[in-house]
């Protein structure tokens, strides 16, 4: 049992994704990935939290918890904006399920920064309608080939 729960311990506190326990939206264990990714100095300070859906915009809210809690099947995968401590916001992808933790329901979340992957999907996106719109209004003809 001690063996499991250090390589648990090991996994939980060197993981790239950040890994946060709670109940009723009030943090109970977090690892250091999850309070770096927020912005947080230490696992102590985030821990510090009052709710976790101050870790959100309120228009990406999500009320599922109760329903995942109550056994009801729920999303468990969905991006949304999150916010720094200082305020700032950047996307984040999470997964949520329902663990036992001493002898009571609670929710875990993984999360991951997806910033980068979001701007380079904008990116990409206006780079499309500017060449739709040149393509579109040009007033000379245009002709696409491969070249064998």
């Amino acid at each position: 049992m001690k063996e499991s729960e250090e390589r648990f311990r090991t996994l939980f506190e060197n993981s790239t994704m950040g890994i946060f326990v709670h109940r009723n939206y009030k943090l109970l264990t977090a690892n250091p990935a999850a309070a770096e990714m927020y912005g947080y100095d230490s696992v102590e300070e985030f821990l510090t939290v009052k709710s976790t859906q101050d870790l959100t915009v309120p228009e990406h809210h999500s009320y599922d918890n109760a329903k995942r809690m109550r056994g009801k099947q729920t999303v468990a995968v969905n991006e949304h904006l999150g916010i720094k401590k200082d305020g700032s916001n950047f996307w984040v992808r999470k997964r949520t399920f329902v663990i036992d933790w001493g002898g009571e329901p609670a929710t875990c979340t993984l999360r991951e920064d997806i910033s980068q992957a979001k701007e380079a999907e904008n990116a990409i996106r206006e780079s499309e309608a500017k060449f739709r719109t040149l393509f579109e209004q040009s007033t000379m003809g245009i002709f696409v080939h491969r070249n064998y």
